[in-house]
């Protein structure tokens, strides 16, 4: 088959450019046009009829996905991607779960690079969901799904990164390996079902080489309970977050027992604080009004009906349910509604109504206040034609564009900053990207009720006195969109004691040990400025982008940051890469 083109679509830009090495590495791609594709911009519902990459990111969000281009101008997938820096407990390796169900789901191979070492414990999770466990998962979906080490820096349990690319691990021997095994099965088949077939041949071989344990002995858990006849009930701890791990483990487990769980939230809580970490909506604080008047300020009473409208604020559901029909504290969803729902393709809502048998809204004494049910018959035939409909997708490449000024995004924002602080011989601690947040965190508290504070931009500089200043930075797509918590955020971190230590510890862990002279804050964006008083802000990092050129401006009138900046207050940098979007 002839090629003309590897395409990267990555959220992340710089994990775009980290795939890329391993694409360039392999010698029947070198010479091939590359492009790096923004999957965080376009509207892939209007090539959903003719692109098997446009129906995968509709419903999934992937790191990456690596495809290729032939001279026809049809688009092969490759393999689908995950990055993932968590701490390898149950929760999150079954986190990313998904993505193995849909790239099964359109018979795609894929890859997950996260570490399984786990050197802290503190944070509990579990610890029984082992790299085989995943494997066998996967293969009894008919899927193709590799795991690929991602190491931990020394005594901690934050990731190793490239120096340039801190989004990103080290150049991985065994991620090569596997792309190139993909590209070499894909150049000996006749067609992208013959690839699939040929690298699932493969897979099996390797789990039968390497792992023999495909057992998952679990017993009753906060989280999971199994009854006498094995059904599964899975306990849902909060809305916000696109209800992940959750959900992960709501495909897991429905994967590997061939039944579908049922699903439970404990809507009521012990105090406000509790039922706020449930939400993570943009109607919070109609959801917060509601919970201060009618349940806190009543007792702490939570009836059917302020369960049942909690419900539908938290997951935008009222069309769901528009035509319901409840008895008893029994709702069960219309036909029709719920044909309807499944069309719109709302993903996160979509996943309890694939995979779950029922969902309940229950008490602190564990008692049903809401059943939710669904005609599951309906759902099974939706998505066995969403299967058919996909093996038949024309396959066109999609379409793509250069960004523009007005396309501009923050992940763009941040890329510039990590390069233009690279250029002053700046060290970057943390570079927290939108689609690739790291692992670079402040933490507060201990355990389940640990906090975390992620700062866009974390880098330090050695003065002539051998001490360290540091900066922290937050980017917003536009400055004028950055808000007065988002200061503030920065200022409790140089202001408060305990959260200075924390910082302190980090920098050992990832550098090494400093003495800190000064910390100073800036915000990163295109323009316009802000417009709210911004007297706590140490610079500003105006950024343009232009084709292949990204322009930057900085606004300061502090004489050490200038100094800091090597009076570097303005400049280029020119992309080996440019930066595409899908048209729309």
């Amino acid at each position: 088959m002839k090629l003309k083109e590897v395409r990267i679509y990555c959220e992340c830009y710089e994990q775009g450019l980290y795939l890329l090495k391993y694409i360039i590495n392999n010698k029947k791609l070198t010479n091939l046009d590359h492009k790096i594709i923004y999957t965080t911009k376009g509207n892939f519902k209007l090539y959903y009829k003719d692109s098997v990459i446009a129906q995968l990111l509709h419903n999934k969000k992937f790191d990456g996905i690596i495809s290729v281009v032939d001279k026809n101008d049809i688009e092969h997938p490759i393999t689908t991607i995950e990055f993932s820096t968590a701490v390898p407990t149950d929760d999150h390796i079954l986190q990313r779960y998904d993505f193995v169900y849909w790239s099964a789901f359109y018979q795609v191979p894929c890859i997950k690079i996260s570490s399984s070492e786990k050197n802290n414990t503190k944070f509990g999770g579990g610890n029984k969901i082992k790299i085989e466990h995943e494997y066998y998962a996967a293969l009894n979906i008919k899927g193709v799904y590799y795991h690929i080490e991602w190491p931990l820096i020394k005594n901690s349990d934050l990731v190793k990164t490239d120096f340039k690319m801190i989004s990103s691990p080290p150049y991985l021997d065994e991620l090569q390996k596997v792309i190139n095994q993909m590209i070499d099965s894909f150049y000996s088949s006749k067609n992208d079902k013959d690839y699939f077939a040929l690298e699932q041949e493969k897979f099996k071989k390797y789990i039968n080489k390497n792992f023999s344990n495909n057992k998952l002995n679990f017993t009753n858990s906060t989280r999971l309970n199994f009854d006498n006849k094995g059904k599964i009930t899975i306990k849902f701890n909060r809305y916000g977050h696109g209800m992940d791990p959750e959900r992960g483990m709501l495909i897991f487990f429905n994967n590997v027992y061939a039944k579908r769980p049922i699903i439970k939230f404990i809507v009521q809580r012990e105090n406000r604080e509790m039922y706020k970490k449930m939400y993570d909506s943009k109607d919070l604080k109609y959801i917060m009004d509601i919970i201060d008047k009618k349940v806190i300020g009543n007792k702490n009473n939570m009836t059917f009906d302020i369960a049942f409208d909690l419900f539908k604020k938290a997951t935008s559901t009222n069309d769901l349910f528009e035509h319901a029909k409840i008895v008893n504290n029994v709702i069960t969803i219309n036909d029709a509604d719920l044909i309807r729902n499944l069309e719109k393709r709302r993903s996160v809502v979509n996943s309890l109504l694939h995979f779950g048998e029922k969902i309940i809204l229950a008490d602190l004494n564990d008692d049903i206040i809401v059943e939710i049910k669904w005609n599951i018959s309906i759902v099974d035939k939706f998505y066995l034609l969403k299967k058919k409909e996909s093996l038949s997708v024309p396959k066109k490449k999609l379409p793509i564009k250069i960004i523009s000024n007005n396309r501009i995004n923050e992940d763009v924002i941040t890329y510039t900053s990590n390069i233009l602080l690279i250029k002053n011989n700046m060290k970057n601690i943390g570079v927290s990207y939108p689609g690739a947040q790291g692992d670079r965190k402040i933490l507060k508290g201990s355990g389940v009720n640990t906090k975390r504070d992620y700062v866009d931009v974390i880098s330090i500089k050695e003065n002539e006195n051998g001490k360290y200043d540091i900066l922290l930075q937050e980017n917003k797509q536009r400055v004028s969109e950055t808000e007065k918590s988002d200061i503030d955020k920065l200022l409790t971190i140089i202001n408060t004691e305990d959260k200075k230590k924390k910082l302190d510890e980090l920098i050992k862990t990832v550098y090494r040990n400093v003495d800190i002279n000064k910390c100073y804050i800036g915000v990163g964006g295109s323009k316009p400025s802000l417009s709210k008083n911004n007297k706590d802000i140490d610079y500003i990092i105006f950024v343009e982008i232009d084709n292949d050129h990204i322009k930057w401006e900085i606004e300061t009138t502090n004489k050490n940051v200038i100094n800091m900046f090597n009076n570097l207050l303005s400049g280029e940098i020119v992309l080996d890469y440019p930066m595409y979007i899908v048209e729309d």
